[in-house]
This record gives structure tokens, C-alpha cells and sequence, in this order.
């Protein structure tokens, strides 16, 4: 998973920290998911890049984009999550900001050629009674279990009915949705299900911006006006 987050020679990247497997030539290796500021003055407006170092103190070796406009299925090339995939093989799995599309943006690649090729794993997302895949979802933090089940993280935008027009506790906040969390899951990475709010101790969107800070031996129950990544 992301160990840290840096920014240098106008890169925010995103380390990553993998071993290898026994049978290759090669020492530890971080990989970083990469934006530039400077992009996002021209089209297409996002876009993820790769960089490699063989520390996290660099020298990086950055190499072009792996995924933007021309290449993608989605416009949203932002917010890159990357596993490595449980089974050894070496392989890559990449996602990024869904939006409100039905469809997972994945990408295959794999460690010994970080410039790719990144190939589309076009995968679906179903509802079900928790809710549906046009909640707008961004920040996914993609993940196995032990069972072989693969899961994400996000944050997710509850419903927007659910906006708030007054202050909580003198903060004017943006709005009760922007505090969710989401959970999305699958067993093969190709079909995905919409699974519950994970905010609040509750799936109620009313409950997203709820947190209970320990103050001596009480608790002090506060309301939150945004959450990002989970």
C-alpha cells in the first residue's frame, strides 16, 4: 500500500514498496504513481504517470504517462491505487477515480516494465441494496484479503439531498455528502458490488460526518465537514 506521499521536481507521487520474488535479479524497488501541476494547464486535464528509485530518497526515474485521455476508459485519471497481485506473478493492478460510471476502471500491468503496457480490465460495478454506482466515488484504496477477495476503499459522496444549509458547531461546511466513506468488493476483479457506507459506525449517510474524539475519560462526539481518501 501507499507508504508516504512526496513531491519533488514538480511530481506528487505516491511510493509504493514491494519485494520481489526469489527468482529476480533485482533489490527492493519503490514505484510511484505520479501527477504533474503543470499538466492540468493543458489537455487532457488529468493524468497519471509512473516514476521509479531504487530508495525513497530517489534519485526517480519518471517515465511518460500511463494513463490519460486517449488511452483510457474514463476521463477521471486521477487518484491511482496500485496492488501487486497476490498470486506472484508479478502483475500490476491499477485503478483510479470512478466517478459515477458503472464500470471499475482497472488496468493490468506488471513490475518489470513500469511504462507498460497498462491493459484495460474493463470490469462492472452492480447495486445493490446499499446503494448504486452513480454515487460519485473518488480516492480508491484497492486491496486483497487473505481469502483471495479484492476490496476498495473510497470516498464516496452520499446522497446530496443530504446537504446541510446551516453551520455545524460554527463551521459552515460543503455539505453532509462530502464526508462519506465506500466500500466496493469482488472476488475475480471483473464484477464488483456496491457495498455499505463505512463512516460514522453506521451505513446512514446522515452518519458520514460523525467522529468521537477521546478527551480525558469522556468522549466528545464532533461533526466533520469533508473526509478525502479513507
Amino acid at each position: 500500500p501507499p507508504s508516504s506521499m512526496s513531491a519533488f521536481r514538480g511530481l506528487l507521487c505516491i511510493p509504493l514498496r514491494w519485494q520481489w520474488g526469489q527468482n529476480v535479479d533485482t533489490s527492493n524497488a519503490v514505484v510511484a504513481n505520479c501527477w504533474s501541476p503543470s499538466f492540468f494547464s493543458r489537455s487532457p486535464s488529468h493524468a497519471v504517470s509512473v516514476a521509479v528509485a531504487d530508495t525513497p530518497g530517489g534519485p526517480f526515474t519518471r517515465f511518460p504517462y500511463i494513463l490519460h485521455d486517449e488511452i483510457a476508459i474514463t476521463s477521471s485519471h486521477t487518484n491511482p491505487s496500485a496492488m501487486l497481485a497476490p498470486d506472484g506473478s508479478g502483475r500490476i493492478f491499477l485503478t483510479q477515480r470512478r466517478a459515477t460510471s458503472a464500470t471499475v476502471p482497472l488496468f493490468v500491468g506488471h513490475w518489470s516494465s513500469p511504462a507498460g503496457p497498462w491493459t484495460p480490465l474493463r470490469a462492472s460495478l452492480l447495486p445493490t441494496s446499499a446503494g448504486s454506482p452513480s454515487t460519485f466515488e473518488e480516492d480508491p484504496f484497492l486491496f486483497s484479503n487473505a481469502r483471495g477477495e479484492f476490496h476498495m476503499l473510497t470516498h464516496r459522496e452520499v446522497d446530496r439531498s443530504l446537504r446541510s444549509a446551516g453551520p455545524v458547531q460554527g463551521i459552515p461546511p460543503p455539505g453532509v455528502y462530502l464526508c462519506g466513506g465506500g466500500h466496493i468488493f469482488s472476488r475475480n476483479l471483473t464484477t464488483w458490488y456496491y457495498g455499505e457506507n463505512i463512516y460514522g459506525h453506521s451505513p446512514n449517510g446522515t452518519a458520514q460526518c460523525d467522529i468521537v474524539f477521546q478527551r480525558g475519560h469522556g468522549t466528545v462526539p464532533t461533526k466533520l465537514t469533508s473526509r478525502q481518501r479513507p
